[in-house]
């Protein structure tokens, strides 16, 4: 049985999904006993990976998806799939090989499916360079809740007397967490651009810790994945991100 590489039809989204998800990267960081950081791209154009959740599904609806899943044998046939915060279609598939709903007991259903975006066949990354830091900031026109301080890195070995060696391997090196409530979708995008010219963990920005008027510091994110959330009333929320300080 063969089946088309690719399919033109479009996953449904009349059915009001809830998306959570975004960019991904692949960064590796090597840490020296001093704190000095060497980061190293391991892909310079992220994977876009979304869970799409769809509640309160009539049994139509349920199985009209079912028979779009099926149609594309799981992961083996692309679709065209429409991102929260833009105008056109992209290519896509599903994540996953399986199809799981779950029916109560009011004879609606639920299920969740996981969508990567493909991209394009023998497309060469996009092999640019740019400096240790952005020179920019943290787009910081909308209000969040930071929180965070210093953290060290000490080894502790113990002997069997309960002797202890206790070895500093990490300078003080302070993290942040920045919580994000009810953002816009022109917001939310904002921060999904910054996150992808950073290429993730990859490049440095500044960052005005709390409680500090003046002086900025060079961060990093300290993940490599980017996962919003968009709801049926188009008021993104991101829940949180978490920073580095970079020495």
């Amino acid at each position: 049985m063969s089946t088309p590489l690719d399919s033109n039809e479009s996953l449904n989204s009349q059915y009001q999904p809830l998306l959570t998800g975004g960019p991904e990267f692949a960064t590796t960081i090597i840490s020296t006993a001093t704190g000095k950081e060497q980061r190293n791209v391991n892909r310079w154009d992220p994977l876009w990976i979304w869970q799409v959740r769809y509640n309160q599904l009539k049994k139509s609806e349920l199985q009209a998806l079912q028979t779009f899943f099926s149609d594309r044998r799981g992961r083996y046939q692309s679709f065209l799939f429409k991102r929260p915060f833009q105008l056109t279609e992209v290519r896509a598939r599903f994540n996953q090989d399986r199809f799981e709903a779950t029916i109560d007991f009011g004879s609606t259903s639920s299920v969740e499916l996981e969508v990567l975006e493909v991209l394009p066949a023998l497309s060469p990354e996009t092999a640019t360079s740019f400096p240790p830091s952005a020179g920019t900031s943290l787009p910081d026109n909308f209000s969040a809740a930071v929180t965070g301080g210093p953290t060290f890195g000490t080894s502790v070995i113990s002997y069997a007397p309960g002797v202890e060696k206790r070895v500093e391997t990490r300078p003080e090196v302070r993290r942040w967490t920045i919580d994000y409530n009810a953002l816009s979708y022109s917001q939310l995008l904002d921060l999904v651009n910054f996150f992808v010219a950073r290429k993730g963990k990859a490049q440095t920005f500044q960052f005005l810790p709390p409680g500090e008027t003046l002086l900025s510091v060079p961060v990093r994110f300290d993940s490599d994945r980017f996962d919003a959330h968009f709801d049926i009333n188009e008021t993104g929320a991101t829940g949180s991100i978490d920073l580095v300080e970079v020495l």
